[in-house]
Parts: C-alpha cells; sequence; structure tokens
C-alpha cells in the first residue's frame, strides 16, 4: 500500500535547514541538513538513487503549518488557517496583518497566504505568496521571505 504521508525528495531540495528522514536498515531517523551540506549531497545522492530509495520527506501536514503560529480554522475544499500579528512584510505598507492561508491537502503542495490590513477605514489585502509548497522546511524558506517569521 502506497504512503501518501511522505515522499522522496530531489537531491534539489536539500538546503541548511531541510528536514528529511533516513532510514538506517531498522528504522526512520529524523535528520535536519547543517553546514556541510555539499558533503552531506554526495551521501544523499547515494541514498536517493537505490532501488529502494532510503531518504524520505514528510509531505507538510497540519501538524507543520501549526508549527509556525498559525490556528486551524477549518477545512472546505482546502484546509484554511489564520496567524495574526504585526509583521515586516517587504514591499508592503501593511504591517498589522491577519494572515490566511490555504492548503490544498489531496495534492500536499499548493499553499496561498494572503495578508489581511487590520485597519478600519481599509480593506486592504495582499498576495504574500501563491505556488507550491511540499514540506515543512520549504514553507520556512516561503515564511521567512515573506517575513511573516
Amino acid at each position: 500500500m502506497k504512503n501518501d504521508k511522505y515522499y522522496t525528495p530531489t537531491i534539489e531540495e536539500f538546503h541548511v535547514g531541510f528536514e528529511y528522514q533516513l532510514f538506517n536498515g531498522a528504522n526512520w531517523q529524523d535528520r535536519t541538513v547543517g553546514m556541510g551540506v555539499w558533503d552531506l549531497k554526495r551521501q544523499i545522492l547515494h541514498h536517493l538513487t537505490m532501488d529502494v530509495p532510503a531518504v524520505r520527506v514528510k509531505h507538510l501536514d497540519r501538524s507543520d503549518i501549526e508549527s509556525f503560529g498559525f490556528k486551524y480554522v477549518g477545512k472546505t475544499i482546502d484546509n484554511w488557517y489564520d496567524l495574526e500579528g504585526d509583521f515586516e512584510i517587504p514591499m508592503s505598507n501593511c504591517r498589522n496583518m491577519l494572515i490566511k492561508m490555504q492548503h490544498d491537502f489531496r495534492t500536499h503542495q499548493g499553499v496561498r497566504i494572503v495578508g489581511y490590513e487590520y485597519n478600519h477605514n481599509s480593506g486592504d489585502s495582499e498576495t504574500l505568496y501563491r505556488g507550491s509548497c511540499k514540506n515543512k522546511s520549504e514553507l520556512k524558506r516561503i515564511l521567512t521571505q515573506i517575513g511573516v517569521i
């Protein structure tokens, strides 16, 4: 039976801070790529090219999203999350915002992040990110780039 909770990453996904699991022959061990990423990539490439890959990554899920402070608010076609606060959003005049995140739990990849300004005189909103996001490490990078964390 296929396990949809995990996938085999490509070598291009590995970067400092990337979280993955490595099979040691008996069980899966949690790992995070450190500063020696280039030496590690050769080892990882070996594990990725085996007949049965010994490297896996957990798809982005509710617990990953909530680990960044988002609160689950419901489910329609997608899962929805909210995060409130003051954010330093690059290229934006909005500061006090409600961040809404939409996650396509069926494909484990689609993410849309929209910021709504908390100003009674303004109903301004900005799409901060729309695209793919397969795992927690990618989400962290995106949230950092758009100024949410």
